[in-house]
């Protein structure tokens, strides 16, 4: 599979990966992956769809190229979980899996929708003379500049996620400037102005609602960039990562054994299994090993009475007991 360079991925595309998620390995990932992209892609146009259909709609969406064989594989997972209906070998959605979907499209417009529009009437308030071609001439930029941004440099824009890291700024100085103007459509010297003053302040100005939308789309677009990387270059990376360490503090293992939270999900179990399927070292210390059991003595009530920590998860913390120099189990 690869994709296509030439075309722009559209709006409405890009948006829709805001809902893939890191499942609990690289291969699960990859298979969800392909199987939500064929979802969506059986949401548009008509009815009833062939597996050629099918792999010339994923690529017209979203620029990659399946081969018959991903999809066959994918359209096999779909029915065993009932999500697709099959007549004449020609697919649909079952229905109410439609109905699910284009739901969960529908809040993710509805979402994107009320951050652009907060902002343009933000921008409306510093600049209160700039006609409505021009607010939307900036809206239009400003998205094409934060997918941009997303698509290129991926992983680093955790920064304006958690904005409490260091190297934040830094970087956002490093995609700022003259970067803007590099990447964005030429336009007047007013709205060269605005963007190179208000684009790095929508970044740095993070609130709860960008931080859930754009929380999503970052995990999204990095799956994204995973699915286009074939299985020879991804055994590459694993060789090549396999001697890299993954260094644990506290903070790390309090939320890899959900004790913030009771989420199901959360980024850094999704970063610790992705960095385990390539196969990397996590080593911790005896003092950080020390600082955990002293933490979890002081909120030891706290955490008898919070439920049952996952399995899966409470093993991974028992090879957390001592100090580790190798990889864990």
């Amino acid at each position: 599979m690869s994709k296509e360079k030439v075309l722009k991925l559209e709006n409405h595309a890009l948006r829709r990966l805001a809902h893939l998620m890191a499942g609990g390995d690289d291969q699960n990932t990859l298979n969800e992956a392909h199987d939500f992209l064929i979802e969506q892609t059986l949401l548009e146009g008509n009815k009833g769809k062939s597996p050629k259909e099918i792999r010339s709609g994923v690529q017209s969406l979203f620029l990659l190229r399946f081969s018959l064989e991903e999809v066959g594989d994918s359209l096999l997972r779909l029915q065993k979980n009932s999500r697709i209906v099959e007549r004449s070998q020609r697919f649909s959605l079952e229905v109410k899996r439609e109905g699910e979907l284009k739901k969960l499209n529908s809040d993710t417009k509805a979402q994107e929708k009320k951050i652009y529009s907060n902002w343009a009437q933000d921008v409306l308030s510093r600049y209160p003379s700039l006609p409505p071609t021009d607010i939307d001439l900036l809206l239009q930029d400003l998205k094409e500049y934060i997918h941009k941004v997303f698509l290129e440099h991926g992983a680093e824009c955790s920064v304006f996620i958690y904005p409490e890291k260091e190297h934040g700024q830094s970087f956002l100085e490093d995609i700022s400037g003259g970067e803007i103007d590099k990447i964005l459509p030429t336009r007047g010297q007013n709205i060269k102005e605005i963007r190179q003053i208000e684009f790095p302040l929508f970044l740095q100005n993070i609130d709860l609602e960008k931080r859930s939308f754009f929380s999503k789309l970052l995990d999204g677009t990095f799956i994204y960039s995973i699915i286009q990387v074939d299985q020879e270059t991804i055994n590459i990376l694993r060789g090549r990562l396999k001697n890299y360490i993954f260094y644990l503090d506290t903070n790390i293992i309090y939320s890899l054994l959900d004790l913030n939270s009771h989420k199901k999900s959360s980024s850094i179990e999704k970063a610790f299994n992705l960095a385990r399927n390539f196969g990397m070292n996590f080593v911790t210390t005896s003092r950080t090993i020390e600082e955990m059991n002293k933490s979890i003595e002081l909120k030891s009530k706290e955490l008898l009475g919070s439920g049952n920590i996952r399995r899966d998860l409470a093993l991974e913390g028992a090879d957390l007991s001592e100090e580790c120099t190798g990889p864990l189990s």
